[in-house]
């Protein structure tokens, strides 16, 4: 393995106004059309905490200064927060991870072919509809969150049990629900799960091919019931094969998580 130091770095979280959300939309979807840049990334978060809405912008660039452009398109609209100069940890630290404290909760995601413009607006409609239906629910977290990577970003991959051709680039939507009573458990789980569906849904109606395998989840996104095939293909029987040659005790079992 070849280890580089990690520079200071260039980012922040740009906080947006839900009267913009429509902007944003359009945004992130220029922002995945139009940036060829490998070492520029955003993560467009869709959030309501307790009904009340945040839109934001998670930029990165993996060098100290990002050139004058790179996010223009999200700069451009109005916002709270700033783009600077920074450490790699003061990145991390700057997103509100906290809001999910003493929370239930649910991850899972979609995989889809393109960040189109379609399946964007598809996010933000049931963003909405979940934000008013979870109010009656208390202090509940609604989270999508949309990750326009670069389309060559399988390119240099040496392989590994997730599936993930350079020619097949999948690019993950995260859905996430947050709630406090045990009582509402499947509510949600329900909801997330509901989502997902319709997120896929959208994408296969905007034209993209993500039948079968095509459509490969991302592990550490997916909702703990996903069945393995969904997130390792063709590489499961191989996973199971090395499971059985090096843990034939199961003493990796032990450890929680998706079990080959």
């Amino acid at each position: 393995m070849r280890a580089l130091p990690q520079t200071q770095v260039y980012g922040g979280v740009l906080l947006y106004d839900f009267l913009e959300i429509n902007d944003i939309v359009n945004a992130a979807v220029t922002f995945q059309t139009n940036n060829q840049d490998p070492k520029a990334q955003i993560l467009c978060d869709f959030t309501s905490l307790g009904g009340s809405v945040a839109i934001s912008i998670i930029a990165f660039y993996d060098a100290p200064i990002a050139p004058s452009n790179t996010f223009e398109v999200f700069t451009s609209i109005r916002h709270l927060g700033k783009l600077q100069t920074r450490s790699f940890l003061s990145l991390v630290q700057a997103s509100p991870v906290f809001v999910t404290d003493n929370m239930r909760g649910r991850f899972h995601t979609i995989s889809v072919s393109n960040i189109s413009k379609p399946v964007v607006e598809k996010v933000r409609d049931l963003f909405i509809e979940y934000t008013l239906a979870s109010i009656p629910y208390g202090r509940t977290l609604v989270n999508f969150d949309v990750e326009p990577f670069l389309p060559s970003y399988f390119e240099k991959s040496q392989g590994g049990a997730y599936p993930h051709s350079p020619s097949n680039p999948l690019f993950p939507i995260v859905v996430q629900f947050g709630w406090q009573s045990e009582l509402d458990d499947q509510v949600f789980i329900n909801a997330t799960q509901t989502v997902a569906e319709a997120i896929l849904e959208a994408a296969i109606q905007d034209g993209q091919d993500l039948s079968g395998s095509k459509e490969i989840l991302y592990p550490n996104y997916a909702l703990d019931n996903t069945p393995l095939i969904k997130m390792y293909g063709k590489n499961l029987d191989r996973l199971k094969s090395i499971r059985q040659q090096w843990d034939p005790e199961n003493v990796m079992y032990l450890t929680g998580g998706f079990k080959f």
